[in-house]
């Protein structure tokens, strides 16, 4: 799974989720509320079947400067 850096600007993941829709991707945004730090969110893309997929995908969006970083799922992430 490809996960992007968190953001805690409420509405730039959901711009950055818009942007990576115009590329022809599906993203997901999470929020997560941690103590003291207040609500960040996540922009997920994947979960994909290969390592190619995943590093063809990448480049895609970092070519349009978007950074990425790789996740492995856990079953707990599935939601």
């Amino acid at each position: 799974m490809v996960e992007m850096k968190l953001i805690i600007a409420r509405p730039s993941p959901y711009a950055r989720k818009a942007r990576i829709a115009l590329l022809g991707l599906e993203a997901v945004v999470q929020a997560r509320n941690l103590p003291d730090k207040g609500t960040w969110y996540r922009v997920r893309l994947g979960p994909y079947s290969s390592v190619d997929e995943l590093n063809t995908i990448r480049g895609a969006l970092n070519q349009n400067g978007i950074d990425t970083v790789m996740v492995r799922v856990q079953p707990t992430d599935k939601q």
